[in-house]
């Protein structure tokens, strides 16, 4: 329950905060089911290769969120949030190192991250918010125990 109020509280906060610096919503992207699908596929290449990485290196995995919370939940409101609001309004990288401190406390996963929100601010800012949800997705579910 805590993740559901969490993530509408982020919506909620770009909505007010696009409002009272005046930009527009962002754009899904077009056509957003095949972005989605596209952000799906590589979000899910780019997380094997973790997961293969992270086995290879002896790191123990870390604890997975429930899939509703991780896959569906957490992608829209985050990307909602840091690209789509935050990235617009103080720029990529700010966006970026904001997201990577909220997921990780530990150097190497701050990095991870930090690389990460790069990534997808760049596929936000090029193929449009439905792009960037579906590559989170993608990510988030292929480090998901199902």
């Amino acid at each position: 329950m805590t993740g559901l109020l969490l993530a509408a509280g982020m919506i909620a906060v770009a909505k007010m905060g696009e409002r009272f610096l005046g930009l527009a919503p962002p754009a899904w992207g077009t056509p957003p089911h095949r972005s989605a699908l596209d952000g799906v596929a590589v979000g899910l290449t780019l997380g094997g290769v973790v997961c293969a990485a992270t086995a290879l290196a002896g790191l123990a995995p870390q604890p997975v969120a429930p899939v509703f919370r991780s896959v569906l939940i957490a992608p829209l409101a985050e990307e909602r949030f840091f690209r789509g609001f935050l990235g617009r309004a103080i720029g990529g990288l700010p966006s970026a190192l904001l997201f990577a401190a909220t997921h990780g406390a530990r150097p190497l996963r701050f990095l991870e991250l930090l690389g990460v929100g790069l990534l997808l601010w760049r596929t936000f800012e090029r193929h449009g918010l439905a792009a960037s949800v579906g590559l989170h997705a993608g990510m988030n579910l292929s480090v998901t125990d199902l």
